[in-house]
């Protein structure tokens, strides 16, 4: 039997597979909206909204995976100054900070995504889709991404931060 930490792990790099397969219709939609255009004044109805829906869900998808490799942005003008002690417990802090907040957006989207799904809202654009649908990826990447700050804060104290400036 799996463990919990491996079906983990198997979530985020399937959202990550699930965000990079979007990437790459957002590639193709825009590429032959684009095309048929401007060479037979006929684009797409559909593709603006569904390219703006699809870079909803891939970035909250592909968000738990970078937050795990650290690849989250990070403002590292002042913690090169600072010594490491002091840079671990501002990275701490930071960790702990974040998993509040991003806690609280995944609630926040949740509430909205509910609220949508019980009013029966749609959003009409180039097409009509329920609204719940803008919402419905946002509670699940920000609440994987609180788990992985949550997962930075408890883990053993490292000053990390020669790596992390090097952008890996």
């Amino acid at each position: 039997m799996r463990s919990i930490g491996s079906w983990y792990e198997t979530l985020l790099k399937a959202l990550a597979w699930v965000a990079g397969a979007l990437l790459f219709v957002i590639f193709i939609l825009i590429a032959l909206n684009v095309t048929l255009r401007w060479l037979f004044n006929a684009p797409l109805s559909f593709a603006e909204a569904t390219v703006e829906y699809a870079q909803i869900y891939f970035t909250v998808f592909a968000a738990p995976l970078l937050t795990r490799q650290k690849a989250h942005v990070a403002i590292d003008v002042v913690i090169r100054f600072l010594s490491p002690p002091v840079r671990v417990y501002v990275a701490k802090v930071a960790c702990l900070l974040s998993a509040i907040t991003m806690s609280w957006f995944a609630v926040v989207a949740l509430q909205l995504a509910i609220n949508a799904a019980v009013e029966g809202a749609t959003d009409i654009r180039g097409i009509t889709l329920p609204l719940w649908l803008s919402y419905a990826p946002l509670p699940i990447g920000f609440g994987l991404v609180a788990v992985e700050f949550i997962r930075q804060f408890f883990a053993p104290a490292v000053d990390d931060s020669a790596a992390q400036l090097n952008y890996h």
